[in-house]
């Protein structure tokens, strides 16, 4: 069986948005509203990406706070995500210096060996190619038994090691969550949640002791 195997081809129609933005069709997402403004505010700060890979298809819709991009590939190793190319990130089939940004959104706690997807990344980053990563923190055990498991969590301080012991550099890191955040988020993480307690959640002041989401950006040594 061929490692990995092209199903459709890319779109690149995405549009930069603000992660608030991202609400209107999942509220029982807000975890990733902080986590997806960051990312915006990064992006935006700098020249238009071009080949784009994201490890992980599932929630590939939400990515439009990339903007517009020259080529987006995401791959997946279960197909009924509907990702552009089977194949496990831990050994990514694409050439040295193929890419200009590597997303893993929600994803590193379900891989046994995180830093062995690290490097992969690092591997198939262009040098000054960036790595945007997320992860729940205070959050649920989930996943899709059996393919996909829930193996780990990771505070800002965790991601720091990973990332720098992989080879990254210029790393910012980010944290979110509140009390009333964990409480409901342990009860509606996969139904949603009252408009009422979204806007209390969201007023709320943003406590480090209740994180439920944490993230990083980082890039590759060189140009």
């Amino acid at each position: 069986k061929p490692r990995h195997t092209l199903q459709h081809p890319p779109d690149s129609s995405t549009r930069r948005i603000e992660g608030s933005d991202i609400m209107s069709a999942e509220r029982h997402l807000y975890s990733r509203v902080h986590t997806y403004g960051a990312f915006a505010r990064f992006v935006a700060e700098r020249p238009p990406l071009g080949d784009v890979l994201a490890l992980g298809a599932t929630g590939q819709e939400r990515q439009s706070w990339l903007g517009p991009v020259s080529n987006y590939v995401t791959i997946d190793f279960d197909l009924t995500t509907k990702p552009h190319a089977w194949m496990d990130a831990r050994s990514l089939g694409f050439q040295k210096d193929s890419f200009d940004c590597v997303i893993m959104d929600q994803l590193l706690e379900h891989v046994p060996r995180p830093w062995h997807v690290l490097s992969e990344a690092l591997h198939v980053l262009r040098p000054g190619g960036y790595v945007l990563l997320s992860s729940p923190f205070l959050a649920p055990m989930h996943g899709r038994a059996p393919k996909v498991l829930d193996y780990w969590r990771f505070t800002p301080n965790a991601l720091h090691i990973l990332l720098t012991d992989a080879g990254f550099e210029g790393l910012e890191l980010g944290w979110w969550g509140n009390k009333t955040a964990v409480h409901d988020y342990m009860d509606n993480l996969w139904f949603g949640t009252d408009e009422e307690t979204f806007n209390t959640i969201m007023a709320e002041e943003p406590d480090s002791a209740y994180a439920i989401t944490t993230w990083g950006v980082a890039h590759k040594p060189g140009a």
